[in-house]
């Protein structure tokens, strides 16, 4: 009896241990793989807009082994051309506030301006909730070039509330936003 009982609390224990360990993710609660899509090697922002938040919060990394540089990519309805560029080292983060829709940025090698395609080399995900003070908004690079935790505290420093947001009702929004464009 002693024995089946040991043997029992091992087997629980092990369980515990093995389904109490959180899968590590690669984004911060509430930061979600929409808003932006890839074409032509380019990274296209196309926030997702829920509720009444018209300004939003992209975090990039860099997974290639390749140090980038993102660059804005101007449009025909462009007046002028703001450079915004940054350097992403390899395994770097990057955090870019944006209230507008379908800026394009070109990724290539920071040494020899050859390019890459962004879809091999980023990963990204959009805060759809994130809160900005009136003096914080616009388009302009929040963080730059350093590892996850630090580029998620040099956003919070700034004054952006990163809101996290139910993934349930996620693709609700998700589906309006594309029935909006289709129309």
């Amino acid at each position: 009896m002693l024995k089946r009982i040991c043997i029992i609390s091992a087997l629980l224990i092990i369980a515990h241990t093995a389904f109490s360990e959180k899968v590590k993710s690669k984004f911060y609660p509430g930061c979600h793989e929409v808003g932006h899509r890839f074409v032509d090697n380019q990274l296209v922002l196309e926030p997702l807009k829920v509720e009444d938040y018209d300004q939003t919060v992209f975090f990039i990394h860099n997974v290639s082994s390749d140090n980038l540089v993102l660059r804005y990519v101007p449009t025909t309805r462009d007046d002028i051309f703001p450079l915004w560029q940054t350097e992403i080292d390899s395994n770097r983060w990057a955090a870019f506030a944006t209230d507008r829709t379908g800026m394009r940025f070109s990724c290539s090698s920071i040494y020899d301006d050859y390019k890459i395609n962004c879809q091999q080399a980023l990963e990204v995900c959009q805060y759809p909730r994130a809160k900005f003070a009136a003096h914080n908004k616009g388009n302009y690079w929040l963080s730059g070039n350093k590892f996850k935790y630090p580029t998620r505290s040099e956003v919070i420093h700034k004054g952006v509330l990163l809101r996290g947001y139910n993934p349930n009702t996620l693709a609700t929004e998700e589906s309006k936003a594309k029935e909006k464009t289709t129309q």
